[in-house]
């Protein structure tokens, strides 16, 4: 084998392996970025309804529950069908603006779909009680 190849393909497996546990972090962590994946994956399948009923109860006493649904049946039917979705970043935070302080985890999300092809989703995700962790905020920009 060309050494070449050898290079170019072991930096492939670094890479690859520096990606994949880049965001790994505690049970929590994994725990609020599967409340999240659970949500989006609802988003993505147009049960926009269901998606709202697996927020968090701060979420869902906002009042907000016929315009939140609105938007996001809009938002999803202009922009498409979802072709690709990666995590940017992620950050522990104990305050966000107009929420109450607690425990919340931020994903950012890269993301593409059919009628928009570059932009960025921010899923907040607080932890209600002990390992239940419920989407409090969903931002697609």
């Amino acid at each position: 084998m060309p050494k070449n190849f050898i290079v170019a393909f072991s930096l492939f497996i670094l890479l690859s392996l520096i990606a994949s546990t880049s965001f790994a972090g505690t049970k929590d962590d994994e725990i609020a970025i599967e409340a999240a994946t659970s949500f989006l994956h609802l988003l993505d399948s147009g049960q926009v309804e269901e998606a709202f009923l697996a927020t968090s109860k701060l979420h869902q006493n906002s009042g907000r529950k016929m315009w939140w649904i609105a938007e996001n049946k809009n938002q999803r039917h202009y922009y498409g069908s979802l072709t690709n979705r990666t995590i940017k970043s992620t950050q522990t935070k104990s305050t966000l603006p107009h929420l109450p302080d607690g425990e919340y985890f931020v994903i950012t999300y890269n993301s593409s779909f059919e009628h928009k092809k570059e932009t960025l989703e921010r899923v907040e995700v607080v932890k209600e009680s002990e390992n239940i962790w419920k989407v409090t905020e969903y931002y697609c920009h």
